[in-house]
């Protein structure tokens, strides 16, 4: 009974030590697929600032890296700070764009009441997958809200014909 008492102590030591080592771990130890998976981790556990903390190191050391300053915005964006995930979306965009950093920065937008700049983003979406329901749904509601009720209806219609059934309830206002 001692020697298990033992050896579960000393399991439980080498892995609240192995715990410890892997949170302080600087982010020049990782790479960057270990920096993104490990950050993406923290942003689960709601540990933004960490996240933001190890991902600010690793751009540092790789400006190319078009994850790293998506999960970047991502982390941004749990904390509200939608200028700053902006940013990191746009420089994610710029290096390779993607759904969902246009998507994420479109919503940025929406957000911070620039829905020109929303409504642009939906349609680059839709210029790399034209069978985008998300995309139409939600550039229709930008244009429900501006009042351009046939642009609304035009997406709003494409989304519900794409299996997107709550573009139904807008298009019934505008009906």
């Amino acid at each position: 009974m001692k020697k298990l008492l033992i050896v579960v102590v000393t399991i439980l030591i080498i892995l609240i030590s192995l715990y410890i080592y892997r949170a302080e771990w600087s982010s020049s130890e990782f790479s960057d697929e270990e920096a993104i998976n490990f950050s993406s981790d923290l942003i689960r556990e709601n540990k933004i600032d960490q996240a933001i903390d190890v991902l600010a190191a690793q751009i540092k050391e790789n400006l190319d890296n078009y994850l790293l300053f998506y999960n970047a915005g991502v982390a941004h964006m749990r904390k509200s700070d939608y200028r700053k995930a902006l940013e990191l979306f746009t420089e994610s965009i710029r290096i390779k764009p993607s759904i969902s950093a246009l998507n994420n920065r479109a919503y940025c937008y929406t957000v911070l009441n620039e829905s020109k700049k929303a409504i642009d983003d939906y349609t680059a979406i839709l210029k790399i997958d034209e069978n985008h329901a998300a995309a139409y749904f939600r550039r229709g509601q930008l244009y429900f809200n501006q009042g351009d009720f046939k642009s609304a209806q035009g997406d709003l219609e494409k989304s519900s014909s794409l299996g997107l059934k709550q573009a139904d309830k807008l298009l019934k206002k505008i009906k």
